[in-house]
């Protein structure tokens, strides 16, 4: 080659090294500005999450939301499907949980596992390791959104289950009469919704270990049911299974009487047939340790008892059998005090006779007046009754 070969040839080689050097660089800063643009869609994607958070929407549409973001933020958005699945419900695209070329990750809370967020491909795929980071802090936005909705609703719940238990306390300690303790009752527990038949109920005695009480007594009642269905008081020890119905420390839910196993015929009949009952509950009324009631609810159908609604109620319990028991108490104290009023008056008129005919005639008389009954006097073991006054 002649020199001036020679300097061609080395111009033609350093232009190409530096065409070929421009476009590495080239391609290099196209990857870098793609790598760029998807870690921005990426970073716009957990920012708008944040701001759909800040909003708070229901959890429904929220994962409906998120799943319809997530495709817009990867690198071929035509071809990316997503789905959320969370307590048994799909959100988004299905075809995502089934598409071979997919990546998944769970959805936890409290180390439980309670959903999955899946990104999929219509076409074949080979996910990156920035993608998966993506979809990680995705799922831990999404967790700690439902984290934080669900620890509200339980502190909102529990603001609701104190103003009740607050509400109903009022009324129970206003309450008056038997039947003002049923009303309360009935007002701000799930006790209300039965459309048959509400009773507050009280044992003849104390349910003492397995010596079931005689009767079962009636304080108070609303009732939908024709007066020949029901009665003022219960033989207990006619229905076998009394004592596995009955406990003085938790309730019984019968949600469905047709099916529910531990009934003798006698209270089937009973609940079934005269009552026409789907399903009823038991509560006990315990006070300081002795077991004196129970209140009974009916429902016309199968009915679900749900968790926290029979937890409001127990919680109630304890303070309505105490309201009964004063009541009861109130009851024999008022008694006591008629008997002795009826004592001092019969008393006071007999000592105005000195007379045996006349002071008997006058306690006849005035027995009668204090007991608003005709009332007899019997001299004589043989002799008939003689009327005297009334």
């Amino acid at each position: 080659f002649t020199p001036s070969e020679l300097n061609l040839y080395q111009g033609v080689a350093s232009q190409t090294a530096i065409a070929l050097q421009n476009a590495r660089l080239f391609s290099e800063q196209q990857s870098a500005q793609a790598l760029l643009g998807r870690r921005v869609r990426a970073l716009d994607c957990l920012n708008d999450i944040g701001r759909k958070i800040e909003e708070q929407p229901d959890v429904a549409d929220f994962l409906r939301w998120v799943a319809g973001r997530i495709p817009t933020a990867m690198r071929y958005a035509e071809d990316c499907v997503t789905a959320i699945e969370f307590e048994g419900q799909v959100y988004g695209d299905e075809r995502a949980v089934t598409l071979p070329s997919q990546m998944v990750q769970s959805i936890r809370i409290g180390g439980q596992a309670l959903g999955k967020i899946y990104i999929a491909y219509t076409a074949e795929h080979s996910f990156t390791d920035e993608e998966s980071a993506f979809l990680g802090d995705v799922t831990r936005r999404v967790g700690g959104y439902i984290a934080s909705r669900r620890l509200l609703e339980r502190v909102q719940e529990a603001l609701n289950e104190t103003q009740t238990l607050y509400q109903t306390t009022a009324d129970l300690s206003a309450a008056q009469t038997y039947d003002d303790v049923l009303a309360a009752l009935r007002k701000h527990t799930l006790i209300g919704d039965a459309d048959l038949n509400i009773s507050l109920n009280l044992f003849s005695t104390p349910w003492v270990g397995d010596e079931v009480p005689e009767w079962s007594i009636v304080l108070a009642r609303w009732t939908r049911l024709p007066p020949e269905a029901t009665s003022p008081r219960y033989p207990l020890r006619q229905f076998p299974s009394a004592s596995a119905l009955l406990h003085p420390d938790r309730p019984t839910l019968i949600e469905d009487v047709h099916t529910f196993p531990d009934i003798d015929d006698q209270a089937r009949a009973l609940y079934v047939q005269r009552y026409k009952a789907g399903s009823t509950i038991f509560v006990p009324l315990v006070v300081h340790g002795r077991w004196i009631g129970y209140v009974n609810a009916i429902f016309s159908r199968p009915t679900h008892f749900p968790e926290d609604k029979v937890r409001l109620l127990m919680a109630l319990t304890g303070q309505v059998a105490i309201v009964v028991q004063n009541l009861r108490q109130l009851e024999v104290i008022q008694a006591r005090a008629r008997r002795e009023q009826v004592l001092h008056q019969v008393t006071t008129r007999v000592r105005e006779f000195t007379d045996p005919d006349a002071v008997a005639r006058a306690a006849v008389r005035e027995l009668g007046l204090a007991l608003g009954r005709p009332t007899f006097l019997r001299v004589g073991a043989l002799e008939p009754p003689a009327r005297r006054d009334s």
